[in-house]
C-alpha cells in the first residue's frame, strides 16, 4: 500500500487565512483576501473540507453566492428544462455570466464558468471579481467553450497525460489524469454528466478509484474529505464531488523519476469498472 503525505488535519490547522466581506462594482458581495497567497491557501483547503466544513464556511459570509454555486443553480435551472427552446432560453439569459458547449453533436446543456482559472470559482462572485490586497480581480477569461478545451496547457497549466470515458445507460464519466505547471502531483479529473429530457447535464457524484499497480517513487497526496480510503489497500472513493473539479492524486517523492501506474475508476452512475495507464517522468 502507498504512504500518505500529510494529512487533511494539519493542512486545515494552518494560520488563520485573512479575509472579509465587501462590495465590488456590481454592488455584489465579494471576498477580500489580504494577500494572493491566502486566497490561493484557502483553494487548496477546499480540497480537505466536506461540503459541511464548506458550507459553515460559507455561511460567515452573509448575501454570498461564488460563481460556483451560482454555477450550479443554473445546472439545476437546466435539469427542470423541459423542451430545447426552454434550454436555449436559460442559455440566452445567462450568456453574459458563463459560457455553453456549442457543439450540437455532443447534446451538451451544460453550463461552464468563463475562465481557465480552474477552481477559483469557489471564491470568486458570479461575476468573477475576488478582491485581493484592495484590488478587485476578475478572472473570467474566456468567452467560448472551445477556449477551454483547445490549447489547455497553455491556457491552464494542465497536461492532460491519460484518460477514459464510460457511459452506462443515461449516465456518462469521463476519468483523466493531468500534471499542471511542471508540480510534483499527478491531478485527477472526475466529469459526469446525466441524461435528462433534453440533452446531457452535469451532476455530483460518487466515484471508487483503485491503484493496480505501479512502479516509481510515489505517493498518495494529501487525503480529505474528497478522497478516502474504503479500508482496502489502495482503493479509495470520492464525497458526493462536483463534476469537473480537479484533485490532488498523488506525488511523486523525486525529481526526474519516472513514475508509471494503472488505475481503475468506476462510479454510482457508471458501473462499469475502466482501467488505463499513465506514465510520466518528473
Amino acid at each position: 500500500s502507498l504512504s500518505n503525505t500529510t494529512s487533511a488535519s494539519e493542512i486545515l490547522d494552518v494560520s488563520a487565512i485573512e479575509v472579509e466581506l465587501c462590495k465590488d462594482e456590481n454592488d455584489e458581495s465579494i471576498l477580500s483576501f489580504k494577500t494572493e497567497a491566502d486566497m490561493m491557501s484557502q483553494l487548496d483547503k477546499f480540497q480537505y473540507m466536506s461540503e459541511t466544513e464548506k458550507e459553515q464556511w460559507y455561511a460567515q459570509f452573509d448575501g454570498l453566492v461564488t460563481q460556483n454555486q451560482f454555477m450550479w443553480s443554473v445546472v439545476d435551472e437546466l435539469d427542470n428544462a423541459m423542451s430545447v427552446e426552454a434550454v436555449k432560453s436559460i442559455h440566452e439569459k445567462y450568456t453574459n455570466l458563463l459560457v455553453f458547449n456549442d457543439n450540437e453533436e455532443d447534446n451538451d446543456i451544460s453550463p461552464y464558468i468563463p475562465s481557465t482559472f480552474f477552481g477559483n470559482d469557489k471564491v470568486c462572485n458570479k461575476y468573477g471579481n475576488v478582491m485581493v490586497d484592495g484590488e478587485i480581480r476578475n478572472f473570467n477569461n474566456v468567452t467560448s467553450y472551445s477556449q477551454l478545451t483547445t490549447n489547455l496547457v497553455r491556457n491552464t497549466g494542465y497536461l492532460l497525460l491519460n484518460g477514459v470515458y464510460g457511459q452506462d445507460g443515461k449516465r456518462k464519466l469521463w476519468v483523466e489524469t493531468y500534471r499542471k505547471d511542471y508540480d510534483r502531483y499527478i491531478h485527477l479529473k472526475l466529469v459526469a454528466h446525466k441524461k435528462t429530457w433534453v440533452g446531457w447535464n452535469k451532476y455530483n457524484t460518487v466515484s471508487c478509484i483503485r491503484l493496480n499497480s505501479y512502479s516509481g517513487s510515489i505517493e498518495w497526496a494529501t487525503l480529505g474529505a474528497n478522497l478516502k480510503n474504503t479500508g482496502t489497500s489502495n482503493f479509495y472513493s470520492t464525497g458526493e464531488i462536483s463534476s469537473g473539479d480537479f484533485h490532488k492524486l498523488l506525488r511523486s517523492k523525486y525529481a526526474n523519476d519516472l513514475v508509471q501506474f494503472n488505475l481503475t475508476a468506476y462510479s454510482r452512475g457508471v458501473g462499469t469498472q475502466m482501467s488505463f495507464d499513465t506514465s510520466l517522468r518528473f
